[in-house]
């Protein structure tokens, strides 16, 4: 998702299943990424073996988010799929590839017409890679998808992305490895004893780590058909779709209009908690005023559940506390971390931190990405990016 962050097993037993992309992130952003809390793991662990990978929830007619499940929500990103009797649009696809083909089956079960478009919202892995394997599926469907994406992405994945790719590629035979060592030991990497639950969750995690290292072995990111420069109008039937070009969480972002349903698919423009590590803080906040003069009902956020036009303004409210931070300490010759370490205690920082952390995931996102939100702007302020 953002950071240097990796996802850990859904039952807390320490193995790594997939990169929370930009793992290629610089040495200043986060290194821990938000796991499921153990405690919960004895309940939830044998519900989660037969659910699906992704929750489909329909915000408008025609209209369905791609949701990760709440416990990796900041590990692998959310979609959207729009579908009508002409065929289908799909907005970002997850990391995880398993996920990614069940998301096609998915498309494929809903409509039998034949216009296939796809749109990425930017270069992160998590968002890019399954782009990349939901347009191999429906090529090989016999379809012709078209691929949108801002006219700078192709650019961002080739060198960044691609360089993020092979990071987690690198990864997973030592994930594999680690995990076969669990189950050889038939320990945790605490010591503790792994319960049947347990066992039976890793062995469907050492599945899906082999079927990802073969997926992405010889895999190479897609880069868009289309590029998208300046404001663009596409149709599916009735529904009137636009892509915005911005410059906000990266270089290349895109954002996606439907004025007709008033739904907003941001990727991660727009996140329950922001990622800034790769962004442009003062774009970013421009943006997202942008955003807001627009009529909408719902947002389906890159990482999160589906939200109301209230979490756009509490975007720009946190962003413009980070802006001001950030002028202090170029002010007050301070550093990022000491900017934070003055600010984070006062109470209203605490307010916003109350109405942005509602469980122990999101409390370490806040933990690792508002501070890491707050170095970049004030890079930004220095000049250095």
């Amino acid at each position: 998702m953002r950071g240097a962050a990796t996802m850990t097993s859904t039952v807390g037993l320490g193995l790594a299943l997939l990169s929370c992309g930009p793992g290629a992130a610089p040495p200043t952003a986060p290194t821990g990424a938000p796991t499921e809390p153990v405690a919960s793991a004895e309940a939830t662990a044998e519900a989660e073996r037969d659910e699906p990978p992704l929750e489909l929830v329909e915000v408008a007619p025609g209209v369905l988010a791609a949701l990760q499940p709440a416990t990796r929500r900041f590990a692998d990103s959310n979609a959207a799929i729009l579908v009508g009797e002409a065929g289908a649009v799909v907005i970002d696809g997850p990391q995880q590839v398993a996920a990614a083909r069940w998301l096609h089956q998915q498309v494929s079960a809903r409509t039998s017409g034949p216009q296939r478009e796809l749109i990425g919202t930017h270069w992160h892995l998590d968002h890019s890679l399954g782009v990349t394997v939901l347009r191999a599926a429906f090529e090989a469907d016999g379809l012709a998808p078209r691929h949108w994406g801002h006219a700078g992405l192709a650019e961002a994945l080739r060198a960044r992305g691609r360089e993020q790719l092979q990071e987690h590629r690198a990864e997973l035979p030592s994930w594999l490895e680690r995990g076969e060592a669990m189950r050889e030991s038939g320990t945790r990497g605490d010591g503790t004893r792994l319960t049947p639950p347990q066992r039976a969750q890793l062995e469907d995690e050492l599945v899906s780590i082999r079927a990802q290292l073969d997926a992405v072995g010889s895999l190479s990111l897609a880069e868009p058909t289309h590029p998208v420069s300046e404001p663009t109008r596409l149709e599916l039937g009735e529904q009137v779709i636009e892509l915005r070009p911005i410059r906000a969480h990266t270089d290349a972002d895109l954002v996606v209009y439907l004025p007709r349903a008033k739904v907003l698919i941001t990727g991660d423009v727009l996140d329950e908690i922001p990622f800034g590590g790769h962004g442009h803080p003062r774009q970013w906040l421009e943006a997202l005023q942008d955003l807001a003069r627009l009529e909408v009902e719902t947002i389906i956020p890159g990482h999160g559940r589906p939200m109301g036009p209230e979490a756009l303004a509490l975007a720009i409210e946190l962003w413009t506390a980070i802006l001001e931070q950030a002028e202090l300490a170029v002010a007050n010759g301070e550093t990022a971390a000491e900017r934070w370490s003055a600010w984070e205690p006062t109470e209203e920082q605490q307010r916003l931190r109350a109405r942005l952390v509602s469980d122990p995931v999101s409390e370490r996102a806040h933990a690792a990405f508002v501070p890491e939100s707050l170095a970049r702007a004030v890079a930004e302020r220095r000049g250095e990016i």
